[in-house]
């Protein structure tokens, strides 16, 4: 005795599997898609991350050996400061913006002194640079301060 399987099933038993391969893809896609849309940080918590950070490169600027490093080293550590200002802009957050600016400048200011000194600069101007960094940093460490807690 043979097994007959009607032919309308047949031919649905072959449709599911292709409608379940294409319901698969989609969630997939739809995931992919979920996973790639940004970050789920919320801008205080990232903001506050790159204050974080913000702090623990400030708090590096005073530990750059110069002698060994030479203006290089002092450079990179401006890049990385750079890098936490651009972090906290890019939070999403806009506490602090002014106090960030003012930090930006003085960091862009602290930058020429440097790239200066070869040339007809001098090292109190670096220096003072270095005060002007460390002065508007504290600036925006009080606003964090209000805001993370």
């Amino acid at each position: 005795m043979e097994n007959h399987i009607p032919q309308q099933t047949v031919e649905r038993l072959r449709r599911r599997p292709s409608r379940t391969v294409a319901f698969l893809a989609g969630v997939a896609l739809l995931v992919g898609l979920a996973a790639g849309c940004g970050d789920d940080t919320d801008p205080i918590t990232a903001f506050c991350d790159a204050g974080d950070s913000l702090r623990a490169d400030i708090d590096g600027l005073s530990e750059v050996d110069v002698v060994s490093g030479g203006t290089d080293a002092l450079s990179e550590q401006l890049d990385a400061i750079s890098g936490d200002i651009d972090s906290l802009r890019d939070s999403g957050e806009d506490v602090a913006a002014q106090e960030i600016e003012a930090l930006d400048t003085s960091v862009d200011q602290l930058g020429t002194a440097i790239d200066s000194l070869g040339d007809d600069g001098a090292v109190s101007d670096v220096a003072d640079g270095v005060n002007a960094v460390i002065a508007s940093a504290q600036a925006v460490f009080d606003e964090l301060a209000t805001t993370c807690e």
